[in-house]
């Protein structure tokens, strides 16, 4: 593949290349899409750039600057102490007991030395969970700096707002998407992307927080918000996207998916005597529930490709 500058003339650049999206017409500078690197310019820079795996040429504004992108807080908690929910010193970004519940579905589904991509690997933890499992991971994320096995395990940089490196293709057993489809603008082409690098029989281990409990529709009546979803987690957690089941289950559908499971995971953190009323009004969104609706914080679906 070859890319062209603003002013047409053919840029260097690898085969696989970077995704570069140009700031502005006549402007020789570049915003990478996978590693967040902003003005790069030609030459020997984008020569070098080797973090990225592909590259788009887009004339016109930046993708990387009307795309939603909120990860300053994972950035930031690179530098802080493990915290209270962690595996083996590696400091983990989710409710206590989601990445035990992963862990024992991978054990499950996963044959002993799959290989599986854990996509917005924080840490590591999971990632190290999955190993002493037996299996064979390989971390993603958009913070790189995050990220503390760089030297004992497999990590590629990836925005997953874009198409997946094409390094990844059809060349994974497993696939873990923990807390991570809720950051991302566009979820059906998030699926559909992992769909696209499991191989035929793979399974995708998909979790996000559960908007359809009767906990969290009682506080959309209440305040008008899912719980997680509030403006404090849109703008520091970068809870963006709010996704009920039925829209997760016609998503993955349309991207080639057969569910397999559906369940829930994590304890309610609202004081009854707190918050009573919105208790009883979820109790009473309870009885009248005409189905076997996860009740639990975060929603976990396992999914597999088909075998053919």
């Amino acid at each position: 593949l070859a890319a062209l500058d603003p002013a047409g003339a053919e840029l260097p650049g690898r085969a696989d290349g970077a995704v570069l999206f140009w700031r502005g017409p006549g402007d020789a500078r570049a915003v990478c899409s996978a590693c967040a690197l902003k003005d790069i310019t030609f030459g020997d820079q984008i020569r070098n750039h080797l973090i990225c795996d592909r590259y788009v040429v887009e004339r016109g504004m930046s993708m990387q600057e009307t795309e939603t992108v909120i990860v300053e807080h994972y950035r930031r908690s690179a530098n802080k102490d493990v915290g209270n929910v962690q595996y083996r010193g590696l400091r983990i970004h989710a409710l206590e007991g989601v990445h035990e519940f992963v862990g024992d579905i991978a054990a499950r589904v996963f044959a002993p030395g799959s290989n599986v991509l854990d996509l917005a690997a924080g840490t590591g933890a999971m990632c190290m969970r999955l190993k002493d499992l037996g299996l064979s991971p390989t971390g993603s994320d958009l913070v790189v700096e995050n990220f503390r096995l760089h030297d004992s395990m497999p990590f590629v940089a990836a925005n997953f707002n874009h198409v997946f490196p094409a390094e990844f293709l059809d060349r994974f057993e497993g696939v873990v998407a923990s807390e991570i489809i809720e950051h991302l603008e566009n979820p059906r082409h998030f699926l559909r992307q992992c769909f696209a690098v499991l191989k035929p029989g793979g399974h995708l281990i998909l979790t996000t927080p559960n908007v359809d409990s009767a906990l969290s529709r009682a506080l959309l009546v209440r305040i008008g918000t899912f719980k997680w979803f509030g403006q404090q987690q849109y703008a520091i957690d970068g809870h963006i996207t709010p996704l009920p089941l039925i829209v997760l289950r016609n998503a993955m559908a349309e991207a080639g998916f057969n569910i397999l499971e559906v369940t829930s995971v994590g304890e309610c953190d609202i004081s009854f005597w707190s918050w009573w009323k919105l208790h009883t009004l979820a109790a009473l969104l309870r009885m009248v529930d005409c189905g076997d609706t996860p009740q639990k914080e975060i929603l976990v679906i396992l999914a597999q490709k088909p075998k053919r």
